[in-house]
């Protein structure tokens, strides 16, 4: 961005919004020193997941993630991949997916939004990594209510029928799900059943978030 642009129009922190002072991009002091991103891999309770990562715990980016999904803050989805291969990027280097899998939206939902929140982040990762992103293999053929407002009845209930692959030979080994938050792991289970059902080996995830379960 030209200097004198970035003056009189100043970067704004993808976690708080407010403006960076000075020339710098990205996230502002104050949000550098509160916002920690989780040690540990998410505890995945699912025969079809392998393994799972999530870079913040929900409550700490939920502003952020309102405005990236709602607001039309896709710039953000840099921010979050960035971190992301900061915090993750060795292990997911040693996980060697063949490919990423942005979580599908809805037909109507992305009109709407106008983007898939997923398939940002995943395309931001993708080129940092160098894996292919594969937004191709699986609809979402089925509207949904927002998972975060349901019960784990009603969650896993939901999901019922809600995505269908386009192809019924998936030639891939592993693959590396990718959404913004984790809550009960009820979207990724269904994901990774449709995938293991093809003759995917390996199927891990990783997210910008993590609901707590508590």
């Amino acid at each position: 961005m030209n200097k004198s642009i970035r003056i009189l129009f100043p970067s704004r922190c993808p976690v708080c919004d407010r403006p960076v002072p000075g020339l710098d991009e990205g996230i502002c002091l104050p949000c550098t020193e509160t916002l920690h991103p989780l040690k540990e891999p998410v505890a995945v309770k699912s025969a079809h997941i392998d393994f799972g990562l999530a870079l913040y715990p929900y409550r700490a980016i939920a502003e952020s993630l309102y405005r990236f999904k709602y607001e039309g803050r896709q710039e953000y989805g840099a921010f979050y991949a960035q971190e992301i291969v900061k915090q993750h990027g060795q292990t997911l280097r040693l996980l060697r997916p063949d490919a990423m899998v942005p979580v599908p939206v809805h037909r109507v939902r992305l009109q709407k939004r106008g983007y898939n929140q997923a398939q940002v982040v995943a395309e931001a990762l993708g080129r940092a990594l160098s894996i292919p992103v594969r937004d191709d293999l699986v609809n979402r053929v089925r509207p949904t209510a927002p998972q975060k407002e349901l019960n784990l009845f009603e969650r896993r209930n939901n999901l019922k029928s809600a995505f269908k692959l386009t192809e019924n030979d998936v030639k891939l080994e592993s693959i590396l799900l990718v959404d913004d938050i984790y809550t009960t792991g009820a979207t990724m289970d269904a994901l990774a059943l449709l995938f293991r059902a093809q003759g995917v080996k390996r199927i891990f995830f990783v997210t910008v978030a993590m609901e707590s379960l508590s």
